[in-house]
Order: structure tokens, then C-alpha cells, then sequence
């Protein structure tokens, strides 16, 4: 049997406008009981402390059900984000959903 892998791709902005939205479809997907979550970031031009802080929610809600969670194709603004708040810290940063996988059949 293969990881199985889900995927998100947020496009535009991800702040208090629609970051309980990306939530619950996040939380949606993580009830099917994936082995890993990549969030792709490619078409994601900005993010605030709400887009922030549903990002640490998926984590969190990742780790208790054992599910991988990983992010990718973070454009300069997004890194300058995730450095200054120290996020890179927390999160697998793939620099794209290639590397991801291929990182994957690596284990």
C-alpha cells in the first residue's frame, strides 16, 4: 500500500476573510486520515496572522492524527514571513511538490 497524500493549493490571500474557511476544508480533508498534507503555496500572494494561525492549526490537528504536513512553493514574501516569526522552525518547506515527493519515496 502507497503514502497516500493529500493536497491543498490556497490562491490569493489567506487572512481573517477566509482563514476559517481554509480551516475547515483542511480539517475536512484530514478526516479521510491521510498520511500527509502538502499545502502548496505557489498561487498564494499574501498572508496575515489569521492565515498564520490557521496554518498552526492544521499543524496541530496533523500531529494528533499522525498525518505529515508539509508546505511548498513559498514565494520571497511568504519565506521573509515564515523566517521573522521563526515558522520555518515548525513546518517541512519543500520548494516544490517535486522535492515533496520525491523526499517521500526517499523513506
Amino acid at each position: 500500500m502507497g503514502v497516500r497524500i493529500e493536497f491543498m493549493q490556497p490562491s490569493g490571500k489567506l487572512n481573517a476573510t477566509n482563514a476559517e474557511l481554509f480551516r475547515q476544508q483542511a480539517s475536512a480533508l484530514l478526516n479521510t486520515k491521510p498520511d500527509a498534507l502538502l499545502i502548496d503555496m505557489q498561487d498564494l500572494v499574501m498572508m496575515d496572522s489569521s492565515g498564520i494561525g490557521a496554518l498552526v492549526f492544521i499543524l496541530k490537528s496533523t500531529r494528533l492524527i499522525g498525518c505529515r504536513l508539509a508546505l511548498c512553493s513559498l514565494n520571497d514574501q511568504l519565506r521573509f514571513v515564515f523566517a521573522t516569526a521563526a515558522l520555518h522552525v515548525l513546518f517541512d518547506i519543500f520548494e516544490s511538490r517535486a522535492d515533496f515527493e520525491a523526499c517521500l519515496l526517499a523513506v
